[in-house]
């Protein structure tokens, strides 16, 4: 007899890793702002720029890198560019423009791209504050504190003070060089996930450098 069971879909997040002093920038602020207030989103994941993020897949973790290599394998690298903190529903630093103000196109494509790679393999997920890709309101960013502002809004100011007067310099400029996928855990994904959730890092892809 033939089993029947559909397996329960793993949650996918495929993300940009910034440089190493921008890593440990975001980091130390997390870790800061756990210690001082208590906020664990932003600090329990990599450090990272969301390029999908929370894509829910039963096809397994092989079949994912398949999807993301035709998009990946040979993508040259591009200058990104940091902006500084900027705070909206959360607390982050600002990738999504270069510095002449135009938008970092090459980082807005790659998430358009990762994300139409994902879509043939991906099934709903009804998550908490769980949002599905849209390329019309993409913003690239490193979050600082995040989730938990969106579900207390009031302690937005707080926080934000608390992290422009951390002595923590990212770098302003760095080059995109690698792109991560990591597969997620939580206990309660139509609750605060954030709270039980847990990662495992899949694969990285090295984006190729110019003339090579």
């Amino acid at each position: 007899m033939t089993d029947s069971h559909t397996p329960e879909p793993a949650v996918y997040g495929v993300y940009l890793r910034p440089d190493v002093r921008t890593s440990m920038a975001v980091s130390t602020i997390t870790f800061h702002i756990e210690r001082q207030f208590g906020l664990v989103s932003a600090g329990a994941y990599p450090p990272h720029a969301t390029l999908a993020g929370s894509v829910p897949m039963v096809a397994g973790d092989d079949a994912v890198v398949a999807a993301l290599d035709p998009v990946l394998i040979g993508r040259s690298q591009f200058p990104v560019h940091n902006s500084g903190i900027v705070t909206r529903s959360v607390v982050a630093y600002d990738i999504d423009r270069l510095s002449d103000g135009t938008v970092n196109d090459p980082l807005r494509q790659l998430a358009i791209d990762v994300n139409a790679a994902l879509a043939p393999l991906a099934v709903p997920l009804d998550g908490y504050l769980v949002k599905e890709f849209s390329a019309e309101h993409f913003n690239g960013h490193l979050s600082l504190a995040s989730h938990e502002l969106m579900v207390w809004p009031s302690r937005r100011p707080e926080i934000d003070a608390f992290i422009r007067e951390m002595d923590v310099t990212p770098s302003t400029d760095f080059t995109a060089e690698h792109v991560s996928m990591y597969r997620f855990r939580s206990d309660d994904w139509s609750g605060h996930w954030w709270t039980s959730l847990t990662w495992e890092h899949v694969h990285t892809w090295d984006l190729r450098e110019p003339g090579r």
